[in-house]
């Protein structure tokens, strides 16, 4: 059960995710994990290290900041001191009790750090996974939320079946489906290289569209089965809300206050106002190329207009040097039959 206060923020996040691009879950919990391992290395006292797996390792180091840098050297040293272990372990023959141990471990080909289970940011985000998705069906019955999850890229494959695993059978859920399966269609036609041949292949028709897919496609970093954990070792202050009742009920009390009654509501009226001026502008850019085409249009057809009354005015004057041609050609005729009945006579 999560605080009154980390479900609005959550709501904002997912808000916000939602009007980017990508997966706006994954972008919620990537965040949420990202800004825990900061404040893991921040407050860490040395005497635990934070295993991290190779996909949250790089994701940090993605930061390109001093968290990444730190990140990923520590994950080298790791990395050196499990090679010489495994060295050592090489160039002895090992006894019975180590095969027996190896046997049963089942990650003897890599430290049991880089596993899923062994890392850290994988155990929280798995926690947070679920909470993101318990909160945006909460947040689905809010009508501007919906509208916003609707226009956005929908939600990527893993989290797509992990909702359908988590909560078979809701109402809320089916209409998810609905929508990420026009979505998915839209998707594939424009991904599909020969729309009514799709058993020929060929490149991508629209990288774009090739490029969202990709998005959606990521592999999550751990089994979405297995349980998370909302601590993070070597976190001063937890994340968890049963522990976060330890603080001072008074400020606590202020603090929720606030940020339920004032804090939430100007937010999501900030957010929801931002949302309106951002389809104004589109429309008004719209209406501008609208009017521009309109515009461009009447004077075309004033030009194509002049140019007809130009032509009209040619093919008149034509006309009326074809009948003068034919008045002398009759009046030659003419001359000429009266000089040859002349000559005739004569």
């Amino acid at each position: 059960m999560i605080s009154r206060k980390e479900k609005n923020k959550l709501y904002l996040e997912l808000w916000d995710a939602f009007h980017g691009r990508g997966c706006p879950v994954c972008a919620c919990v990537n965040a949420r994990t990202t800004e825990q391992v900061r404040a893991a290395l921040v407050t860490e006292s040395g005497e635990k290290d934070i295993g991290l797996c190779v996909s949250h390792t790089a994701l940090m180091a993605a930061g390109n900041d001093e968290y990444g840098c730190r990140t990923a050297l520590r994950f080298i040293r790791h990395v050196e001191r499990w090679l010489r272990e495994e060295v050592n372990r090489s160039e002895r023959r090992p006894d019975a009790r180590t095969l027996v141990k190896t046997f049963f471990a089942g990650n003897a080909g890599h430290p049991p750090w880089t596993s899923s289970s062994g890392c850290a940011a994988c155990r929280y985000q798995r926690r947070s996974e679920k909470k993101t998705l318990d909160l945006l069906l909460d947040a689905l019955t809010d009508p501007d939320f919906d509208r916003s999850f609707r226009e956005s890229d929908g939600l990527c494959f893993h989290h797509l079946f992990l909702l359908n695993r988590l909560y078979p059978g809701k109402p809320i859920v089916a209409a998810v489906l609905k929508t990420q399966l026009r979505k998915l269609e839209d998707l594939r036609d424009a991904i599909s290289p020969h729309r009514f041949q799709p058993e020929r292949m060929g490149l991508p028709a629209d990288p774009k569209a090739w490029e969202r897919l990709k998005v959606l496609l990521g592999e999550p970093p751990g089994d979405p089965g297995e349980e998370g954990d909302d601590s993070f070792p070597g976190l001063g202050i937890p994340t968890d809300p049963q522990v976060e009742e330890a603080l001072p009920a008074e400020a606590d009390a202020v603090e929720d206050r606030d940020w339920n009654n004032e804090v939430f509501e100007r937010e999501k009226l900030r957010r929801s106002i931002g949302v309106l001026q951002k389809r104004i502008n589109e429309e008004s850019s719209r209406a501008a190329s609208l009017h521009y085409c309109y515009w461009k249009a009447v004077k075309d057809n004033k030009t194509l207009q002049m140019n007809l009354a130009g032509a009209q005015a040619l093919a008149s004057s034509l006309q009326g040097q074809v009948t003068r041609l034919r008045e002398e050609l009759l009046q030659s005729q003419e001359n000429s039959a009266q000089g040859q009945g002349a000559r005739r006579n004569g």
